[in-house]
């Protein structure tokens, strides 16, 4: 469920407000690259 399989690193992220969320370590590493990306390609263009 969730493509989470044992042996998988988890990132687990709470807020008292927001709730909780569980992440594979590469789908946060693919997000965090996306956003570092992003911002380059801004700084690129200044």
């Amino acid at each position: 469920m969730f493509g989470i399989v044992p042996g998988d690193t988890l990132l687990l992220l709470a807020d008292v407000e927001r709730g909780i969320a569980v992440l594979r370590n590469d789908d946060f590493v693919h997000l965090a690259e996306t956003v570092l990306d992003a911002r380059k390609d801004r700084s690129d263009d200044a």
